[in-house]
Order: C-alpha cells, then sequence, then structure tokens
C-alpha cells in the first residue's frame, strides 16, 4: 500500500445506531486516508462533519421477511455491491471494509476479486435460519473478520481462535473529565437504548416496578422513528399506578448530560453483541447493571457493576436496590469501571490495535510514512511537513463558496498537507475569505474587485504559484487521496513532454463524471452522438466516452474542474482567457495548448470528488442552455473552423434528441435536454 491509496469503508445502513458511532469513533482516529461510503443519513452527516470524505450511495431497507422480501433484499445487497465494486475501480483503494453483516454479504457477491485485501467488521451476532448461515458464508470468505466481541467471534466461529482469521477488538472510549453524579431527590436508572422488543426496555420496567424509590429515564426511540407498537405498550405499562410518575421517556438525549443525571445505567437487552452504552456509563463514573450473556460478560466486572441472569425483573430489582441504596457502593463502582474503561477500552489504544488488525493486511513500503489527518497538529503551517504536495501549487477561485471551500481545505490539509494553496476570492459576500485567511495551511488570499469571473480569477492566482506544478482546482472539488501527487511526479519527470492532465472527477455518489471528451465534430463524437457507450463492446465504449477508461489516454479536451500542468506552461497558455466570465473556458485552453503542441491526457489513477455546476449555480440559478451553446459554438469555430462548428453542432443535435427520445422511452424528466436544444437553437440562429 502506498501513500496514494486510501482505505474504502462502507456501511449498508445510514441510521446513526451503536455500531456506526463506532465507525464514527475509528474514523476520527484513523492514521491513514480513509473514504467512507454509506447511504444519506446521520452518518454520512456526521462523517463529513468530521473530516471524513463520503460517497452517499443509495439507500436500501433493511428489513427483509418472506419470499418475495427475500428476493429483494438479494437484489439490494447485489446493488450495494454494484457500487462499491466502482468505487473501489475508481479509488483502487490499498484495503475493502464492510462495517458489518449486510455489507459483508454485498461485498463477497460482487467483489470476485476486489484487487486488495477484504476485511469485515462483524457488529453483530448470526440471525437464525437462511440469512445466518447465508451471512456466516460471505464473512468467513473475507481475508479477515474483525469481531466487535468474544462472543460474536465464537457465535460466527467456535474455533475462530485457530482460523487465523478473525481476530476480536472491543471499541474504545473516552474518559469524561468530570465523573461526579448530580445530587437528585431519587436515585434515576438510565436505559440508552433504540426502543426496540430485542433491547428489553419492558424487562427494566418490571424491576423498576419491584424497586420503590427509583426512578428510570429510557433514553431513545424506535429505529424507524415514530410511535410503534412496542413504545406505546411501554407507555401503557408506566402509567399503571405501580410505576406512575416515575418512567420518563425523552426520545433520544445527548448520553454524556443524561449519564451526569444518573446513578446506575441498565442494560437489559437479553442477546447484546457488545453493549457501547456499558462502557460509554463506566467512563462516565457509574456502575451499570447488565444481563449476564454475551458481550456485557466481557465488560462488567464486580467491582463496577453488576451481572444478572437474563429476563429476570426480580435479580434486577435487587442489583437496583443494592446500588441505590449505597451512595458509596455506588461511588466505588463508578471509579472501578473508570479504571476498567483506562485499562481495557482506551479509545486510542483500541482504535491503534484495530488498525494493526486491518492493515497488517497491506502494510506501507519499508522507509514510508503516511500523513494523514493528524499531520496538521494544532496549528502548524503545513510547508513545515515534507510531505505529499510540496512541489504542487493549488489555484481555486471561489464566489459564495464557502461550505464548499472549507471542504476542499480539510481535504487537501488530510492529503496534501505541503501544498502551497491560492484562493482568489471573486466578489464573495458569504465569509470565504475569511475562512481562506484563518487556515492554518500554506495560503495565500488574493481579492478582486468584483466578481471577475473564473478565468480572470485563475490568471490573478497563478501569478503568486511558487511551485513546480499548478492544480486549477474548482472549489467544489474534494481530494480523496493524495493522487494528484503523482500527476505531479508525472509532470516533474525530465523525459515526459509537456502536458495538461485531468484526473477521473467523481460524482458525491460514487459514479463516474464524464469530463473528458474527443476532439468537438471527430467521428468519435458522432459515435458516441449515434450509439450509447454502454451498448458499444470493450474498447469501443471508451473510445466514445473517455471517462470510462481506466488507464492513461489521450483526450480531446478536459473539463476544468480540477487540472494539472507545470506552472509554467499554464503561465505560457494564460491559463484561461480573462474576458470570459463562464463556459468552454476549458475547451478553449485544451484546444489553444493544441495548437502549441501540447497533449491533454486522462490520468483515472489520480481522481477527486467534484459536487459539479457550482457556478452555474451561483451566478444563473440554472444553466443557460443559450450562454452554454453560444460559448462553445465560438470556440470551436474560432479553434478548429466553420465546418467543425457545423459538424459539433450536428453532434449536439444528434445526441440530445436521443437522450429525449430515450428518457421519453423511460418516462423521465427531459427538461434539462429540451433546455438544451432550445438553447442550440437559438445560438444557431444568432
Amino acid at each position: 500500500m502506498n501513500e496514494q491509496q486510501p482505505i474504502l469503508i462502507h456501511a449498508y445502513s445510514g441510521p446513526l445506531g451503536g455500531s456506526e458511532r463506532i465507525l464514527l469513533d475509528l474514523l476520527r482516529r484513523m492514521d491513514r486516508p480513509a473514504v467512507l461510503a454509506c447511504p444519506p443519513g446521520l452518518l454520512a452527516d456526521s462523517a463529513e462533519g468530521d473530516g471524513v470524505t463520503v460517497f452517499r450511495v443509495k439507500e436500501r431497507p433493511l428489513q427483509a421477511r418472506g419470499a418475495l422480501s427475500a428476493a429483494t433484499a438479494l437484489s439490494d445487497l447485489l446493488g450495494h455491491g454494484r457500487e462499491i465494486r466502482k468505487l473501489s475501480r475508481d479509488l483502487n483503494p490499498a484495503l475493502i471494509v464492510s462495517w458489518g453483516m449486510r455489507s459483508a454479504m454485498a461485498s463477497t457477491l460482487t467483489l470476485k476479486r476486489p484487487g486488495c485485501p477484504l476485511v469485515a467488521e462483524h457488529v453483530d451476532l448470526l440471525p437464525p435460519g437462511p440469512q445466518g448461515h447465508a451471512a456466516r458464508r460471505a464473512l468467513l470468505r473475507c481475508d479477515r473478520v474483525i469481531c466487535l466481541s468474544y462472543a460474536i467471534a465464537e457465535d460466527l466461529e467456535s474455533a475462530w481462535h485457530a482460523s487465523g482469521r478473525i481476530s476480536v477488538v472491543h471499541p474504545g472510549v473516552e474518559l469524561q473529565e468530570n465523573a461526579e453524579a448530580r445530587r437528585s431527590e431519587m436515585p434515576t436508572a438510565l436505559m440508552l437504548a433504540a426502543i426496540e422488543p430485542w433491547k428489553g426496555q419492558h424487562t427494566a420496567l418490571e424491576a423498576v416496578a419491584k424497586t420503590p424509590g427509583v426512578r428510570l429515564v429510557l433514553a431513545g426511540s424506535p429505529i424507524g422513528g415514530g410511535e410503534t407498537e412496542y413504545l406505546r405498550e411501554l407507555k401503557r405499562r408506566a402509567s399503571l399506578p405501580d410505576l406512575a410518575g416515575r418512567v420518563d421517556f425523552p426520545g433520544w438525549i445527548d448520553g454524556a448530560g443524561a449519564l451526569a443525571d444518573a446513578t446506575v445505567l441498565v442494560h437489559t437487552a437479553p442477546s447484546e453483541p457488545f453493549g457501547r452504552a456499558l462502557i460509554d456509563a463506566m467512563a462516565a463514573g457509574r456502575p451499570v447493571i447488565a444481563f449476564n450473556a454475551a458481550g456485557p460478560r466481557e465488560i462488567v466486572t464486580p467491582d463496577c457493576g453488576r451481572l444478572v441472569p437474563a429476563d429476570n425483573p426480580a435479580d434486577l430489582a435487587a442489583a437496583l436496590s443494592e446500588i441505590c441504596a449505597d451512595p458509596t457502593l455506588a461511588g466505588a463502582m463508578g471509579a472501578a469501571g473508570r479504571r476498567r474503561v483506562a485499562a481495557d477500552f482506551d479509545a486510542v489504544h483500541q482504535a491503534a490495535k484495530w488498525q494493526r488488525a486491518a492493515l497488517s493486511l497491506a502494510p506501507l513500503p519499508a522507509g514510508s510514512k503516511h500523513v494523514g489527518p493528524s499531520a496538521l497538529d494544532g496549528h502548524q503551517a503545513a510547508a513545515e511537513h515534507a510531505g505529499p504536495g510540496s512541489k504542487i501549487s493549488i489555484v481555486t477561485v471561489i464566489h459564495n463558496s464557502a461550505p464548499d471551500l472549507s471542504r476542499l481545505l480539510s481535504s487537501i490539509a488530510r492529503h496534501l498537507p505541503a501544498a502551497e494553496v491560492i484562493v482568489v476570492d471573486s466578489g464573495s459576500t458569504d465569509g470565504g475569505s475569511s475562512i481562506a485567511a484563518t487556515w492554518p495551511g500554506d495560503a495565500t488570499l488574493l481579492m478582486l474587485d468584483g466578481n471577475r469571473g473564473y478565468g480572470a480569477g485563475c490568471v490573478t492566482g497563478m501569478s503568486s504559484a511558487t511551485r513546480p506544478i499548478t492544480a486549477l482546482v474548482n472549489p467544489d472539488v474534494e481530494l480523496v487521496d493524495a493522487s494528484l501527487a503523482v500527476l505531479a511526479a508525472d509532470l516533474l519527470s525530465p523525459s515526459r513532454p509537456d502536458r495538461l492532465l485531468s484526473p477521473l472527477l467523481i460524482h458525491p455518489d460514487g459514479r463516474r463524471q464524464d469530463a473528458v471528451h474527443p476532439l468537438p465534430g471527430t467521428p468519435r463524437e458522432f459515435l458516441r452522438a449515434l450509439i450509447p457507450a454502454q451498448a458499444l463492446p470493450g474498447r469501443l465504449s471508451t473510445v466514445a466516452e473517455p471517462h470510462r477508461s481506466n488507464r492513461s489516454i489521450r483526450v480531446g479536451w478536459a473539463v476544468g474542474a480540477c487540472l494539472v500542468a507545470r506552472t509554467e506552461t499554464l503561465r505560457a497558455l494564460g491559463p484561461f482567457n480573462p474576458d470570459v466570465h463562464l463556459y468552454a473556458e476549458d475547451l478553449d485552453l485544451c484546444l489553444r495548448a493544441a495548437e502549441r503542441g501540447i497533449e491533454t491526457w486522462y490520468h483515472p489513477e489520480a481522481r477527486v470528488i467534484h459536487r459539479e455546476a457550482h457556478s452555474t449555480r451561483q451566478v444563473f440559478d440554472g444553466e443557460p442552455s443559450r450562454l452554454l451553446a453560444e460559448r462553445r459554438r465560438q470556440v470551436v469555430g474560432e479553434r478548429l473552423g466553420r465546418f467543425a462548428q457545423q459538424r459539433d453542432d450536428a453532434v449536439q443535435w444528434i445526441t440530445l434528441c436521443d437522450r429525449i427520445l430515450f428518457k421519453e422511452i423511460l418516462r423521465r424528466d427531459t427538461a434539462k435536454e429540451r433546455s438544451r436544444l432550445s438553447g442550440l437553437r437559438e445560438a444557431r440562429r444568432a
């Protein structure tokens, strides 16, 4: 594994449950670059908020019952697996981590030869019946399985110690600084769990009913949201005389605050795979009570809590009475729990242990060192690090691009911390310049007088570039890894001719962007207009649509979202016409470069995420079809001649008509294509 290869972690579900919280904790402490692929939801939002690169794949249902639903579930697994297979091809990861059983099943169904090690994080006990049998087979086909607990490992394979491919790594937590409980009139038992039958809240209610003078807080909500029959039954039971006024249902609340108000945490799931809430409570200095089975048996010792027989409200009530009636005992158990967490469940130590188990399958080359999220510790300047990007100047032009710029700069800090960054503000009013000015890396901020456009901004930014290689990057781009440094190394080779290089551009959902093209009006363009690339055999598909290629190839021109070249080459080319505000400036650049013998090449071994249409949204609140057509016709006519312009018009016309026809057959919206066709018609009449 080299420094440019990320770790691809994918999860089948998007809600933020216990295993997803464990995944987030791990991502925050990864020493290697990692990307996450998961459906939209709290997991994706939280990871992105932590600076992790996230691909939002399609959301698929979790439940499957009956033969028809089982067939649908299989189709969903195959669909998820295909998305991960495409991402794996484009990202070239050093390692693929399937988080959970469904993810592992999807991976093994579709990644026949993934080209890199496949690791499964196994977070649950296997379900009974055929589903559990299929999950076991899928997990055991992985190169390594890392289990959340010994109970999970033994459930998967009784002789797991001898397999050599199954490891156990408990998750970790951080100790809370203030472990003192807040005083309350009535001792409080807290349960932190989803409101579902298998979590056993009904047993907690019966135990508290036998424990007068103790209050119960059932914090959590049903997994699917809303008021389920089980939640209604719990509330009905809590309203009876022996519990009335002593039970609260606050929904999901801040765990740290709830633990500060609690006397003891109870955990009543009869078959809990691990029990993350238990170590959270112990880290907060609270005694815990759980059933003597599965995961909790590995966590709770007599000095920090009590283990009682499963589904036994009387024994649970006795343990509650013992702890709630004796503050000294509760305090001693809380202190012992904190010591146990520090010794066996420390967040940093357990994250390092997990990485050793997973990454041993793909070690770094001898003597290499990754510069990742921890490279910019505190506010050290990135230039102090002789890491990836030291030969690169990154120029970006912003106009009301604050959220995008923040994402771009965070990704540069993670993957190219030694790069020089030049931010040109073209009349922003949203505080984007402040983000650039306060970024702790090696950044230069240049202010333009009003919104003068992308071309003028790039020309201004190039004047301050001091590194031998420059990357012109849109602010709505996000680096996935350090692979732009691979392009820089290629350009710095004395044997290489001058070139403009374009990496693979990936949509946020993992699809490839159609960002490199043949010359306008050429036979390749006609081929693409007449026959969908998906219907073309083998290499013909990449002739029509070069972005489908998995190897470096020469192209006619490339979208300007991310272009890399020698700094002196870009300066000599302009790089853009400063009089052009938007559109076709990238086509114009590549055609002017070709006139000077400078070829444009597509290098899919380097990749970035591109959110696309940033400038259009900001300036036009949509796509101005006529302006787009006018600018393309102008550039093609000036650079390639009138006949090439006419041929290109024909290609555009055929392409748009074909798309309208196919979309109408599929009953899809054709407004975009019709708008572009109308824009082309108006541009030709002008």
